[in-house]
């Protein structure tokens, strides 16, 4: 079964007590901006109502003695990248494939897996097929044409060694909230092409850099050539479609700057996307 929430999207909702009990808090009302003020009650009793969306499941399943034989994930499809001002962790929102884009929480309980235990390895949203098939009972070696793996190593906490160096594949190949680009995350490395400046990879180390804000490509040439070769063939290998160079371009149009980071999340890091034709690039709605 699969319960998908909309009530802390872009449209938060929240039912009309919660919202007033969050207005009462004094860390709310202590926010001088009315503007912000709002958004911290809105934002508040619109998670609030969803943990409690979520307990009463979880109660269902206590209620119905299937809570110890079922698996409960709790995820999301994409990141959200609210303006945390100086404090933001996460580079990026949702359309980029900075972290603060791709990167959600994943949360799982279940049969086999340790209460409280925690892992770092990669994983990414399909390799749920995989999982699934394991957990009903089928050999995920049996599937084919797959991207994703069957997760259950990791969660069992068995030898799961086949995750540490996986690449996963990310691709924005268009113009419509960002620039085109594509990454590629493997182990601790992930490393980007900006196709507005292919000859410029862009390479961060994870762990020790989360928010993607300094470039590594100068201090390893030979790591940024690796994995931008292993994204090529990649691509080469299923078919992906890539932006084509434009004939028209406006020559003085200037070029996305990944070095430019904003220490925001706003819609587009900051910058103007000037689109092509008679599309417009939509003003930010963060102020």
């Amino acid at each position: 079964m699969q319960v998908s929430h909309y009530v802390e999207h872009n449209q938060q909702q929240s039912l009309s007590e919660t919202f007033k009990e969050f207005q009462k808090l004094p860390a709310i009302k202590g926010i001088k901006d009315k503007i912000h003020r709002k958004e911290a009650a809105t934002h508040g009793a619109a998670v609030k109502d969803l943990d409690t969306s979520i307990g009463t499941i979880l109660n269902k399943l206590d209620e119905l003695g299937i809570r110890d034989n079922t698996y409960v994930i709790f995820t999301s499809d994409n990141g959200k990248g609210l303006n945390n001002g100086k404090n933001n962790i996460l580079r990026g929102e949702k359309w980029w494939l900075w972290e603060g884009g791709i990167r959600v929480p994943f949360m799982i309980e279940g049969p086999g897996i340790k209460p409280g235990s925690r892992s770092t390895m990669n994983i990414v949203n399909y390799d749920f097929l995989p999982t699934f098939y394991e957990i009903a009972g089928g050999n995920p070696q049996e599937l084919s044409q797959l991207d994703g793996k069957s997760i259950m190593p990791i969660l069992k906490q068995e030898k799961a060694d086949s995750f540490k160096d996986r690449a996963l594949f990310f691709h924005y190949p268009h113009l419509r909230n960002t620039t085109p680009h594509s990454a590629v995350i493997k182990g601790d490395y992930k490393l980007y092409t900006f196709y507005e400046i292919p000859e410029q990879p862009y390479l961060y180390k994870l762990t020790k850099d989360l928010g993607e804000t300094t470039n590594l490509t100068p201090q390893m040439p030979e790591k940024a050539q690796e994995l931008q070769k292993e994204l090529a063939e990649y691509f080469k290998r299923v078919g992906a479609y890539l932006p084509k160079p434009n004939p028209d371009a406006d020559q003085n149009q200037e070029r996305f700057k990944p070095d430019k980071v904003v220490p925001t999340a706003a819609r587009l890091n900051g910058q103007k996307l000037k689109l092509p034709g008679k599309v417009k690039a939509k003003k930010s709605q963060e102020k």
